[in-house]
């Protein structure tokens, strides 16, 4: 029987408030966006809208513990305008297992 897979995608703005920083976008141009976020980097963004619900989806692990992985995947886009976005060819894809002796993890780039 072969596996089937649920692929769920969510924005940045979805699973975090970025509100603040579309505002300025709107508001004031990409220069002053650009300089919010970089005045900004170091700090820890607020939950938004998803984020309930990426922490549920993430909890389904939990009736799976044989099963326990992630699997990554990541992309990139292009944009003149920052509304309209052309995704780029290659895709990075990890499969990582899960351990069971911790509840919370995030994902870190180097």
């Amino acid at each position: 029987m072969e596996k089937s897979k649920l692929i769920i995608g969510i924005s940045s703005r979805a699973l975090f408030n970025l509100d603040a920083s579309h505002e300025i976008y709107l508001k004031d141009g990409l220069e002053a966006y650009q300089k919010y976020q970089i005045d900004n980097e170091d700090k820890t963004l607020e939950p938004g809208m998803a984020f309930p619900l990426v922490q549920k989806i993430l909890n389904i692990n939990s009736f799976y513990p044989d099963q326990n992985r992630i699997e990554l995947g990541i992309s990139l886009e292009e944009s003149d305008n920052l509304m309209e976005w052309t995704k780029l060819e290659g895709e990075m894809k990890k499969s990582i297992p899960i351990p069971d002796t911790k509840k919370f993890y995030r994902f870190a780039f180097d």
